[in-house]
This record gives C-alpha cells, sequence and structure tokens, in this order.
C-alpha cells in the first residue's frame, strides 16, 4: 500500500524531470536563472562589498517568479495540446498522483536550478564568514517558495492548454503574491493584513533573515495545497 502511494507518483516524477532535462528548454531555463541570479550575487559581492547571501535571498523570489512558471508551463498543458491527457487519465493512476507526480518533479527541477548557488556560498566561505542562520533560513524558504509557485504554475497548467498563456500567468500569479507586501502601507485597516496574510514577500523575508517560524512554514504548505487542490479541480471539470 505504503509502495503503491509513493510509487506511483514517483513514476510520474521520474518522467517528468526526464523529459524536461533531455529538452533544450532545461539549459535555456538553468542558462537564464544562473546569469540573472549571478548578476544579483555578484552585484552584492563586488559592487557593495558584501560577503554574505543575505542580498541573494532577498532578490531570489523574483527570480523564481518567472523560471519556476518557466518549468510548470508545459506539465499540463502540453498534455492538453497533445490530447495525451486522455490517455493519462486512463491510466492506472489515480488524478491526485498524476498531480503529485507532476509537483515532484517541478520541485525537483527547482532544486536542481538552485543548486549551482552553491557556489557562491563555497565563494563567500572562502572570503569571509558564513552566517549559518541566514543560509539555512533563506534555502529553506527558497524550498518552500518554490514548492508554492510549482503548486501555482501547475493550477495554471492544468485550466490552459497554452504553454504560453500558463507561462505568462503564471508568472503574473507569483509577481502579484510577492508584490503585495510592497503595497500593504498603501492599503487600510483589515484588507492590508489579509493580503499581508497571502503574501508571499510578508512570509518569506523571516527566511532571507534566518528566521524559521512554524506558522510560515504552515503558510507554505497550506498555500501550496490549495493550489493543487484547484488544479484538481480544475482537470475534474475539463475531463
Amino acid at each position: 500500500m505504503i509502495k503503491t502511494i509513493f510509487g506511483n507518483p514517483f513514476i510520474i516524477a521520474k518522467r517528468e524531470v526526464s523529459s524536461f532535462i533531455f529538452s533544450p528548454v532545461a539549459y535555456i531555463v538553468l542558462f537564464f536563472f544562473m546569469t540573472f541570479s549571478g548578476a544579483v550575487f555578484f552585484y552584492n559581492y563586488f559592487m557593495n562589498g558584501e560577503a554574505s547571501l543575505r542580498g541573494y535571498f532577498e532578490l531570489l523570489p523574483w527570480l523564481l517568479s518567472v523560471f519556476v512558471p518557466a518549468l510548470t508551463m508545459r506539465l499540463f498543458s502540453e498534455e492538453w495540446s497533445t490530447g495525451s491527457i486522455e490517455m493519462l487519465l486512463t491510466s492506472p493512476f489515480t488524478l491526485w498522483e498524476i498531480i503529485a507526480g507532476k509537483f515532484s518533479a517541478a520541485l525537483i527541477l527547482s532544486m536542481l536550478m538552485l543548486a549551482p548557488s552553491l557556489l557562491y556560498l563555497i565563494t563567500v566561505s572562502l572570503t569571509g564568514e558564513v552566517d549559518l542562520g541566514v543560509t539555512f533560513g533563506g534555502y529553506l524558504g527558497a524550498f518552500f517558495l518554490c514548492a508554492l509557485y510549482s503548486a501555482v504554475g501547475i493550477f495554471v497548467s492544468a485550466i490552459t492548454s497554452s504553454q504560453v498563456i500558463s507561462l505568462i500567468v503564471s508568472i503574473a500569479l507569483c509577481f502579484f503574491f510577492y508584490f503585495i507586501f510592497f503595497a500593504l502601507q498603501f492599503i487600510p485597516g483589515k484588507i492590508a493584513d489579509i493580503l499581508q496574510f497571502i503574501s508571499t514577500g510578508y512570509h518569506f523575508r523571516n527566511f532571507a533573515k534566518g528566521i524559521v517560524d512554524s506558522r510560515e512554514i504552515l503558510y507554505f504548505i497550506s498555500m501550496s495545497i490549495l493550489f493543487l487542490f484547484s488544479a484538481k479541480i480544475g482537470i475534474d471539470k475539463r475531463r
């Protein structure tokens, strides 16, 4: 029973990761992510004289808002556009297993995309003292942020047949959830409290400072589940 529960999503995830890695899109996404993330780190490192990853983690959500949707845009949209979705939905896998597998694939690819940033950590360790709290919190926050953005991307991909539309709408949603953090000061009262609760920027900032709070973890997990559940509803309505 346990093997089936974890094994079936693993099969889906393995297929998606293999398919993506052997496509040119993977290397295009990786190249541009490394270029922009490297520019952010080395600007802070050389221009600002900051031997720390704090500045990198503060700007990382902006980069992930673009590049995680680039990883998820094809996960369901391609299935809808090619018609292979029918074969997938009539396979022995349940819809939840399919969604879980694709979500796992997106998260694995996101972590692979972040892996080269460990070179920045090595650079800092060679020239200064690594703040372990900021480093651990930043990477943990990045993991949860990738999880949420992957769930957002899967939801959008599940309700459209166009990869381009999936990419654009996913980026817009990810930017919205992050950007509203900066608009809170212009919004009065209870509305600001509600928007603050759903803002990824508000919840990620503590991670970027090296502060790990269970409330922030609960936020990212619950929001990710919400979007994955919405993806299931969207697919059910289109079947």
